[in-house]
């Protein structure tokens, strides 16, 4: 076993995700069957009444750098750089990452749930598309969470990989609050976001882990990644 399988204790990672996975797809058929659920109506409440100097504006700009079009220019950017800088594993992961996304879009069609009614919430903007999950989350976890991991694999200080997760839990809780605080989502579509984001990027962590352990078998066949 390489250093980074041992660290990342790899062959716990795919059972990990398996269970993220079912309970996340639980939450989906229950979301399937009710417009929301009773926490969500309150908890949302509780959310937008809370007030103080700043709040509305910082989740804005996190809200803002999570939505569609800038987190896209944000990935191709990451991407492009990684490339130019020679690391290929972490910009082939990142490129891997759009499938959860996409996964995750689909998912919304077939639970087809409306996103919050503003007869019952305070809704900042009126916008299109399903509810469950909440697009935003998933792509915060799963983006910034493989950048997290890309940088606690390379940081050789505790503090460093400390300094990693923290700032990656701070966008993606972020992200989650700014959309039940605008009333874009409700709570339980912001926790199926985390709970199938957060099963994903443990996969991703596992390709990451194999990808960098320099071996990786497909079908059978077993492929040698060059490092850097």
């Amino acid at each position: 076993m390489t250093e980074i399988e041992d660290a990342t204790g790899s062959k716990k990672l795919i059972p990990l995700a398996v269970a993220l996975l079912g309970i996340g797809l639980a939450l989906a058929y229950e979301s399937s069957r009710h417009l929301y659920f009773s926490f969500d109506l309150d908890l949302t409440q509780r959310v937008q009444a809370v007030r103080f100097p700043g709040l509305a504006q910082g989740l804005g700009v996190v809200n803002g750098l999570t939505n569609f079009y800038p987190g896209a220019a944000i990935w191709l950017a990451t991407v492009i750089v990684l490339l130019r800088r020679g690391f290929r594993i972490e910009a082939l992961t990142l490129t891997v990452a759009l499938v959860p996304f996409l996964a995750g879009e689909a998912l919304g069609v077939l639970v087809d749930r409306p996103r919050p009614d503003p007869a019952l919430v305070r809704v900042a903007q009126a916008l299109k598309g399903n509810g469950f999950p909440s697009g935003h989350v998933i792509g915060a976890t799963v983006f910034y969470g493989a950048l997290a991991s890309f940088a606690a694999y390379r940081a050789r200080s505790p503090a460093a990989r400390a300094l990693a997760l923290a700032a990656v839990a701070l966008v993606v809780s972020g992200a989650g609050l700014a959309r039940v605080y605008r009333g874009a989502h409700w709570p339980s579509d912001v926790l199926g976001g985390l709970l199938l984001g957060g099963a994903a990027l443990v996969v991703l962590i596992w390709i990451y882990a194999r990808l960098r352990a320099g071996r990786v078998r497909v079908l059978g066949i077993e492929f040698i990644v060059a490092r850097r």
